[in-house]
Parts: structure tokens; sequence; C-alpha cells
């Protein structure tokens, strides 16, 4: 008993292991953008202008390395906050990003990390690391799977129908960048209620309502037995005339 009991708790063991592996350094599942942008304090489109991987910035003296480098991002659209954060001190700026790396010992699954292309424009989940500075500096939501995310229709259509589903996400539009920023109309989503089987048409919860009486008990079944009476004996009578004849 008790050499089973171990074993059943090795098992355990192993299989919170193995679940605490998949999640992120952020709390959510890997590349779960859904959480993401529910989670984030900013979700933003932009473009990695530079990064200190293996240099240095302007006026700055300590480089990067490939496994911890700070990327400089141009804002070009600012489309939700977690926190409520308005945006108007990032859209259009040129920010410091840190969290950039690959791989990184923090994560907990092997060659995790996050990548930054220069040039390359993709969506970003981001807070504000040091805000008394300006630009604000700010770092990876997620560092271990937050590299950018491709900047595709499908990604949009999820940012869009997140704010759709929660509206104190949405960034003010003042804020939010040109109209190229503009997201996709939500999906609509519509529920068909299933068939009914006597009708055909959509299925009710409530009872039909009568369009008549409804006949019950004895008087309905005394009418009944009447009628079978009334035709048993005028099958009786011609039976008998038969016999006469």
């Amino acid at each position: 008993m008790v050499s089973s009991l171990a074993t059943f708790g090795s098992l355990l063991l192993a299989a919170s292991s193995s679940f605490a592996q998949v999640l992120s350094s952020s709390g959510c599942q890997p590349n779960d953008y859904t959480c993401y942008i529910n989670k984030a304090q900013y979700t933003v489109l932009g473009t990695v202008v530079a990064t200190n991987n293996g240099s240095t910035f302007p006026g700055t003296t300590t480089p990067g390395t490939p496994s911890n480098f700070t990327a400089e991002i141009n804002i070009q659209c600012v489309w939700a906050s977690a926190s409520g954060s308005s945006g108007a001190n990032i859209i259009g700026q040129t920010v410091p990003v840190t969290g950039f790396g690959m791989p990184q010992s923090a994560c907990t699954n092997v060659n995790s990390g996050a990548n930054a292309t220069v040039n390359a424009s993709s969506v970003f989940f981001l807070y504000v690391q040091t805000g008394s500075s300006n630009p604000p500096v700010m770092s990876l939501f997620d560092h271990c799977y937050g590299g950018g995310t491709s900047y595709t229709p499908d990604i949009l259509q999820r940012i869009a129908a997140q704010i759709a589903k929660t509206p104190t996400l949405a960034i003010p539009a003042a804020n939010s960048g040109p109209s190229q920023c503009a997201l996709p109309a939500p999906p609509v989503t519509t529920t068909v209620a299933p068939a009914s089987a006597a009708t055909g048409g959509a299925a009710t919860t409530s009872a039909p309502t009568p369009t008549g009486p409804i006949q019950v008990g004895s008087n309905g079944a005394g009418t009944r037995y009447a009628a079978i009476g009334g035709a048993l004996l005028i099958g009786l009578t011609s039976f008998v005339s038969v016999l006469i004849i």
C-alpha cells in the first residue's frame, strides 16, 4: 500500500512538473494570444529599429548578448491595454524594449526566448518597466514566447474579437494610431435554435398554447366506448338477420 501511494505521488509530481513547463513566463499558455491580449499592459504594432545584440546603442557602453538584449521599437499602432492605460505616451514613439534573448535560462523550456529582427513589423505584447523616462522603458510581457507575433489578418481578427468581448481593453481612438491601424470588424456570431421535431421550426421551452378545449377523463373514455359498443351491436344484428333468413 505504501509503495503504491509513493508511486502515485511520483506520477502526480511528474505530471505537475510537465504542466508547469508548458506555461510561459506570463502565466499564459505559449502563444495564447487571447490570454496575452487580456493580460498585457499594451498590445501594439511596432517595427524593430535597432538592437544592442552584440553592440551598443548610442550613448551606452554595455552591449547586449544573444541571450539578453534590448530592442528599440517604433510603436505604430496601440490597440489594447489590460491596465486601462491610454497609450498616449507611446504612440509614434521609438521606445527601448527589454527582455529579448534566445535562449533564456529563466524560461522553463529549453531553447525558449524572444527574438527581434531589425526592420520587421510585428505585434508585441508589452508593459511599462520604467515610466519615469521619456519615452518610457518597456519590456516584453512574455520573454519566453513573447517575441514579435506575425502581423497577419488572423492576429488582427483575434485582437478585434477580444476587444469586442471586453470593451474596456480598447485604447481611445485618438491614441491608437493612424487610420491604417483600424482593426477589422469583429466576427458576428449567431446562435441558431435547434429545430423542433414537431413543427420543424425553432424549438421553444414554453408549453404550446392550446387551440381549443382538451377533453380528458371519463367523458372522453365513455364516448369512445359507446362508439365501439354501437358498432358491435350493428354487426350482431346483421349476423342474426342472416341466420333467420
